[in-house]
């Protein structure tokens, strides 16, 4: 009888780590569900049936949001403010990073706030440390208080996006001149052994080469700005460009990029390219798929991408990467209008 009992307690323990186990997040995903960005607030879809998005509720922030990262039970969020411009040595009045409690997707708790002195642009979370990129600089935040995250320092260079492999952290930097159109891009690489002070190991400055963001995977780094462009890591002493697919409109596009082994997924103002970066010296137009949606973001999850965009989000089958396919979409209530968004050196 004993031993029965036992095993009973142990399937009952069993069951319950089952119900209590986190839904795995990626991303801006986690389990069925998506927290995409759209303007001044976060949007909760349910993504349970791929072939229909259905809004579940939604996020108020004080500016537009810039980056969306889901992790266990929180969501970071790095949202702007609804002013350029600004004349209190305090910062931008809203512009910060906000932690959301989405344990029950459904009812979104506000926790810690902190105020960024300067207008966000990504935020890269590791472990219990957020850097905060903006157009000034990069504040290390300590968020193991949810309730109450704190500078513990910041980097004094400004970055328009943030990507981390191997230890370390790659910030790209870019833009185009509104007047002239002169365009500059690079990446500053820091190595991460102290997390809480970074050491800058590699820098790389790029003429007439515009830079928005930057991904880091299998010893390359990816950046993006009219195309993209491929830096080998090998000797991070001499860091140059050593491939690119250069594509041109006429204007800098806030283009995302995600790696996954041999391939980029880069967002365009034409749509989604899928480039093989086998060879980093000759990359590879291999699959595209054209939309109407003004991309700023994409995850990569179990053979599906998903992206998000002005009018809302797309989910892609690309098993087949030379045929992406669209499996579902779920479109906001007023869908943005394409027109070109010059974006300014930082």
């Amino acid at each position: 009888m004993r031993r029965w009992t036992i095993f009973l307690l142990l399937l009952l323990c069993l069951s319950v780590a089952c119900q209590t186990e986190e839904p795995t997040a990626v991303g801006f995903l986690r389990g069925d569900f998506a927290f995409i960005p759209y303007q001044e607030r976060v949007q909760i879809i349910d993504i349970s049936d791929l072939s229909e998005p259905e809004f579940v509720t939604e996020i108020s922030l004080p500016g537009n949001v810039a980056k969306v990262v889901a992790n266990g039970r929180y969501l970071y969020i790095a949202h702007s403010a609804n002013t350029s411009s600004w004349t209190n040595e305090g910062g931008p009045p809203g512009a910060g990073l906000q932690i959301v409690d989405v344990s029950d997707p459904t009812q979104p708790h506000k926790l810690g706030y902190f105020h960024s002195k300067s207008l966000p642009t990504d935020l890269l979370l590791h472990g219990d440390l957020v850097y905060l990129a903006t157009w000034e600089f990069i504040d290390i935040v300590d968020v193991t208080d949810r309730d109450a995250p704190r500078q513990l320092g910041m980097f004094s260079e400004g970055a328009t996006s943030l990507a981390y492999a191997d230890n370390q952290l790659a910030a790209g930097f870019g833009g185009c001149s509104f007047r002239s159109g002169y365009c500059t891009g690079g990446l500053h690489l820091y190595d991460l052994a102290e997390p809480e002070r970074p050491s800058l190991i590699g820098r790389l400055q790029l003429d007439n080469i515009p830079g928005y963001d930057v991904a880091l995977a299998n010893g390359l780094a990816v950046g993006t700005g009219k195309g993209l462009w491929i830096t080998e890591l090998a000797n991070v002493e001499n860091l140059q460009v050593n491939g690119r697919d250069f594509l041109d409109n006429g204007w800098l596009y806030a283009a995302q990029v995600l790696l996954d082994d041999h391939l980029a997924y880069v967002t365009q103002y034409d749509g989604l390219h899928i480039m093989d970066i086998s060879q980093p010296t000759n990359p590879t137009l291999i699959g595209y798929f054209p939309t109407a949606n003004q991309l700023t973001d994409l995850v990569l999850r179990d053979g599906r991408l998903y992206l998000t965009g002005w009018s809302g989000l797309e989910i892609l089958d690309v098993t087949d990467p030379a045929t992406p396919q669209l499996l579902g979409y779920y479109a906001t209530e007023y869908p943005a209008q394409i027109f070109p968004q010059p974006t300014a050196t930082p």
